[in-house]
């Protein structure tokens, strides 16, 4: 994912970890130290780190919703355990060699 500009870059930063008008709000001082640490390394591997921050706060901001058909599938594998019924040993066997694991 590319930014593109220094304000592109800032304008991401600020969005996913909650700044406004240059003031950080709910920082741990672990990830202010992490953050000071960072800032002294060459910026192309900042703007590495920072994608990488990036896309794991967006993953928690946006978990992942199942959709009606995962969920029913879930609950049906839920429903399977509490009755005891598991794939045999040679069900399992025979996943693995299909998927060539």
């Amino acid at each position: 994912m590319a930014y593109g500009s220094p304000s592109r870059k800032r304008a991401a930063v600020n969005f996913v970890f909650g700044m406004r008008f240059g003031i950080l709000h709910h920082m741990t001082k672990l990830l202010e130290e992490a953050f000071e640490k960072l800032s002294q390394l060459p910026e192309g591997r900042q703007d590495e780190l920072a994608r990488m921050l990036i896309d794991v706060a967006a993953d928690d901001l946006h978990p992942y919703q199942l959709t009606n058909d995962e969920l029913a599938a879930v609950e049906e594998g839920l429903a399977q355990a509490k009755r005891g019924e598991f794939a045999s040993d040679e069900q399992v066997a025979a996943m693995w060699k299909r998927w060539g694991l």
